[in-house]
């Protein structure tokens, strides 16, 4: 501030412009403040250097498979004795549930009057690899399936047992040589009088006939 004006200025006045300075130090200051904050915040910000975090998609999950019941299948009955088919000859759904043993790609004909199957290669080698355990145990339960239900069930034996059995049997015995399975009624064949045959039930008619398999119907 000039001397000069300082000296002639009234006092009223040098005391306002005291004030007025005083006001301008006090907004440079909180100013100053402001700025400092600022910029302390502003470094919180990420840059476009930082690590930018992507949206998370979702997995996709693959389609399941649809599980293709077979038109016709057998399929075997491990926990259930042969002796309990004599009594509940009809095997409950979950019986055509799993493997089969057998199923329509593994018939080569059939001819439906002698209830004979004639099976490929593979089900031979399959049928033939049971009989060590048909003697063992005394027959290996089986169910029929048409279209993921039961019609009938049965026992596998073996030509070369002695023991008898009151209901359908399917003889493997002839598998080993590569011919021709027997699905027969009772073992031995025309042991057992009045026994109900299940084995021409219309439903397996059907499915063999349309598979082309079926070799003769009377």
């Amino acid at each position: 501030m000039n001397i000069k004006m300082f000296v002639y200025m009234p006092f009223s006045i040098l005391i306002e412009r005291i004030k007025a300075s005083q006001e301008v130090r006090k907004h440079a200051f909180s100013a100053l403040i402001l700025v400092l904050f600022l910029t302390g915040c502003r470094g919180n910000v990420p840059t476009s250097n930082a690590v930018q975090l992507r949206p998370q998609i979702e997995p996709t999950l693959p389609a399941s498979t649809p599980v293709i019941t077979p038109e016709w299948a057998l399929y075997l009955l491990p926990s259930t004795p042969v002796e309990l088919l004599t009594t509940n000859p009809l095997p409950t759904e979950k019986a055509c549930e799993g493997t089969p043993i057998l199923r329509l790609d593994d018939i080569a004909g059939f001819a439906w009057e002698q209830q004979s199957l004639t099976h490929t290669p593979d089900a031979a080698g399959r049928l033939a690899a049971m009989e060590p355990r048909i003697m063992s145990e005394v027959g290996i339960a089986f169910a029929v399936c048409v279209n993921g239900s039961p019609v009938y069930a049965g026992a596998f034996w073996s030509a070369i047992s002695s023991v008898p059995y009151p209901g359908v049997v399917m003889d493997v015995h002839p598998a080993r040589n590569g011919l021709p399975v027997l699905i027969q009624l009772g073992y031995p064949e025309g042991l057992y009088e009045d026994l109900v045959d299940p084995r021409f039930d219309p439903r397996i008619q059907d499915v063999l006939m349309n598979a082309g398999i079926l070799e003769q119907v009377e």
